[in-house]
């Protein structure tokens, strides 16, 4: 385990893979080696091996919530919809187990990594809209080294849900979305689009891409010093 550790950590993820499969041949069931063979797998592009290697985990944590994001996201790159549907509301099934307190810190799971334009994307998911401002999805945008360069998110005001509702443009129970661009720190905000009722996250994906491509503009933004 050591000797595969050691690879995972300096990024040769195919050899921290082989070392992680030795040690899974003697033990089958060796948590960190399914754990870790895992991560090396999904790193190192062979999402499938990752999902066989944490569903063989999950019968031994079948509550293990990190471990149920970790299959969401290698069903999502393998691109298999039935199974990263059906463990995203595995998920969302365990978090509504949770206790308030268990909640604090779990607002979102890690939906899905994708690279694009040689930038690593994170798509959070939140599992409540809460709060005048709420948020279902977060594409954070990372830098070379790994640190939060922008984000492009979907959110839900309770103002102009209001409005929209007064006005008879949406139902008593739906709510408008908007996707909006946070760059700079925050100091410059961007709204590249409007949703009456809340729009699939393929979708959102979709129109995401092509802003990171550079094919969708926004209709406004604003900037603050």
């Amino acid at each position: 385990m050591e000797e595969a550790n050691q690879f995972f950590e300096i990024g040769e993820f195919d050899q921290a893979l082989a070392k992680y499969e030795q040690v899974l041949k003697l033990e089958p069931k060796h948590s960190d080696a399914l754990y870790n063979g895992g991560m090396a797998s999904h790193l190192g592009g062979k999402p499938a091996r990752a999902a066989e290697l944490w569903e063989i985990l999950k019968l031994e944590r079948p509550t293990d919530f990190q471990l149920h994001a970790k299959l969401v996201q290698a069903y999502a790159a393998v691109g298999d919809a039935a199974k990263t549907d059906s463990a995203r509301n595995e998920i969302f099934a365990l978090y509504g187990k949770l206790g308030a307190k268990e909640r604090a810190g779990r607002e979102s799971y890690c939906r899905e990594q994708f690279v694009r334009k040689g930038f690593r994307v994170l798509a959070l998911e939140f599992f409540e809209l809460t709060g005048e401002r709420a948020v279902r999805y977060a594409f954070v945008v990372l830098t070379a080294d790994g640190k939060e360069d922008y984000r492009i998110s979907l959110g839900s005001y309770d103002a102009t849900t209001k409005i929209s509702r007064e006005l008879g443009e949406i139902g008593p129970k739906e709510r408008v979305f908007h996707l909006d661009g946070y760059y700079k720190g925050g100091r410059e905000h961007r709204t590249f689009e409007m949703y009456l009722g809340e729009p699939k996250y393929e979708e959102i994906k979709r129109t995401v891409i092509e802003i990171l491509d550079g094919k969708k503009k926004a209709s406004s933004s604003t900037k603050s010093k």
